[in-house]
């Protein structure tokens, strides 16, 4: 299954293996910190079949309130 991020903000691995058998896999996705909150599309893709997430990338000083 192939996987792709819009955005360097979140990085994921190029491609990973669902086992056979199984529907689901886990991915690590890798954020960079942000200045802003910034929206990130990672999808997977997979014979034709593209699946697509939103994740918000929120600026560590965001957290602190």
């Amino acid at each position: 299954m192939n996987l792709a991020s819009d955005n360097v903000a979140a990085s994921v691995p190029a491609a990973v293996t669902v086992p056979s058998g199984a529907d689901q896999t886990t991915v690590t996705v890798t954020t960079t910190a942000v200045a802003t909150y910034t929206m990130v599309t990672l999808s997977a893709s997979n014979n034709g079949n593209i699946k697509t997430v939103q994740l918000d990338v929120v600026p560590p000083s965001a957290r602190l309130r």
